[in-house]
């Protein structure tokens, strides 16, 4: 019997032995020491979503305003350990900070955009920036939110429609649009390449995942991430793990389309041997992601 809200899969004798053999070893990783949030949702990103030149234009303002001006990445951004911010920013004003008395270029721009859309002069799928649901205090400020401050600390980022495994590692430079997600707190590059490994895409995509979307690929979805079963590496392989993380990041960083293969394939090698994985057992893994 499947347990309630467990994806329906119909596997092999061999996949079904391997899913209880990750599971023996894996910790789900609601069980890790994490938190796992949403990226912002706005309620009209026309107004709190801005390019580079309208940051700009507001700094020359008021240079005060590059306090709440935070770079954005949206789910379209981030690929496998590597982040492209690609000039898109969001106006952080918070749940109830006082928009128009200490960032006046901000709130006489949200002013503005607020008009054109009540006038129709800017389309928007939601009720308009005086009237949408997802607000905080004032109609300027965000939606609540106890996880704002979570957004600066260093980080997991994912997409949440992917067709690969897109965890990417962020020191707290983003904020993140509501197509994706973060994951905060313990562990965090050791986490990025337990969760990009080959055997851990697979686990995912074949006994957690419930949604798949056809061509635009598969979710990464909370409620289905949580129950990974990811193991905890030893103490005495962290720093090697770690180590292999970082070459990665770092030649991505340099160069997001660097061949980064071999390292990878190092993780894959040490994540197999955390389960106990048999060579035809990896063979299954490999032939099947």
């Amino acid at each position: 019997m499947l347990a309630e809200g467990e994806p329906w899969a119909i596997l092999s004798s061999a996949e079904l032995n391997l899913k209880h053999k990750i599971e023996d070893v894996g910790i789900p990783l609601k069980d890790w020491d994490i938190n796992i949030y949403r990226g912002i949702v706005t309620g009209c990103n026309e107004a709190f979503i801005i390019d580079e030149a309208k940051r700009e234009q507001l700094i020359k303002e008021d240079p005060k305003s590059a306090e709440i001006i935070k770079p954005l990445l949206r789910g379209r951004d981030i690929e496998r350990y590597y982040a492209q911010q690609t000039g898109f920013y969001m106006l952080a004003t918070g749940y109830d900070l006082d928009i128009p008395k200490t960032y006046p270029a901000i709130f006489n721009h949200l002013v503005t955009v607020g008009k054109q859309i009540e006038s129709g002069e800017i389309r928007t799928r939601g009720k308009g920036l005086f009237d949408r649901d997802d607000q905080g205090i004032n109609w300027w400020n965000l939606r609540a939110c106890a996880y704002y401050s979570e957004f600066d600390e260093e980080k997991i980022v994912y997409p949440e429609t992917t067709h690969s495994a897109n965890f990417c590692y962020d020191s707290g430079e983003f904020f993140l649009d509501k197509t994706c997600f973060m994951i905060t707190r313990s562990d965090i590059k050791i986490l990025v390449g337990l969760l990009s490994s080959t055997l851990m895409t697979f686990a995912y995509k074949r006994y957690c995942s419930g949604t798949v979307l056809g061509a635009k690929g598969y979710q990464y979805n909370k409620h289905a991430l949580e129950k990974l079963p990811v193991a905890k590496i030893p103490a005495s392989q962290q720093q090697s793990f770690t180590a292999l993380v970082d070459q990665i990041l770092d030649a991505k960083q340099v160069n997001p389309d660097v061949n980064t293969t071999s390292l990878e394939k190092e993780i894959d090698n040490l994540v197999y041997a955390l389960y106990n994985l048999t060579e035809k057992e990896i063979a299954v893994v490999e032939r099947t992601v």
